[in-house]
C-alpha cells in the first residue's frame, strides 16, 4: 500500500510544479523541453531518441520496457531510502509541457535523463540501460525537496 501512495505521488509530481528553490548539477550534454527533439550522437545510442518518444506516448510500450520490481530511491530527511515497484502498482507517466529534461550519457548502453522543473524543487533521474538491443529504465532517484 505504501508503495501506491510512492507512486501516485512520483506520477503526481511530473505534472505539478512546486515553488521551491531550483536544483543545479553540472551536465555536459544538451537540454530539451519535453516536445523538443533530442540529438544523441554514436551508433548505439541513436534509436534512445526514438525510444524516448514512444515510452513517453505509449502506455504498453512503457510497461515492457521496465525492469520490475523497479528500484525507486527518495530522500527522507536527509536519509536516503529505497522501495521496489512492482508492476501492477505502475501507472503510465507522461511529461507535462511544464517539465524539462537533460539527458547524460554515462556510456554507451546507460543514459541518465534528469527532469526538472526550473524554479521549483522538482528534480528526478531516470537511468536507462540498454539490454538485449532494447532500452530499459532501471531506476528512479527522486531527489526534489
Amino acid at each position: 500500500m505504501r508503495q501506491v501512495v510512492k507512486l501516485t505521488i512520483f506520477i503526481v509530481t511530473l505534472s505539478i510544479a512546486f515553488a521551491c528553490s531550483n536544483k543545479k548539477e553540472q551536465i555536459t550534454t544538451f537540454k530539451s523541453k519535453a516536445n523538443g527533439s533530442q540529438n544523441l550522437k554514436g551508433e548505439k545510442l541513436s534509436n534512445f531518441t526514438a525510444f524516448f518518444k514512444r515510452f513517453y506516448s505509449d502506455s504498453s510500450y512503457q510497461i515492457q520496457r521496465i525492469v520490475f520490481p523497479l528500484q525507486f530511491i527518495y530522500y527522507d530527511d536527509n536519509i536516503e531510502k529505497q522501495e521496489l515497484i512492482i508492476k501492477k502498482e505502475w501507472g503510465f507517466i507522461t511529461i507535462d509541457k511544464e517539465i524539462a529534461t537533460e539527458t547524460k550519457i554515462i556510456s554507451h548502453s546507460k543514459v541518465r535523463v534528469i527532469y526538472y522543473i526550473p524554479d521549483t524543487c522538482f528534480y528526478q533521474l531516470h537511468d536507462f540501460e540498454l539490454k538485449n538491443g532494447k532500452w530499459i529504465l532501471v531506476k528512479i532517484t527522486d531527489q526534489s525537496n
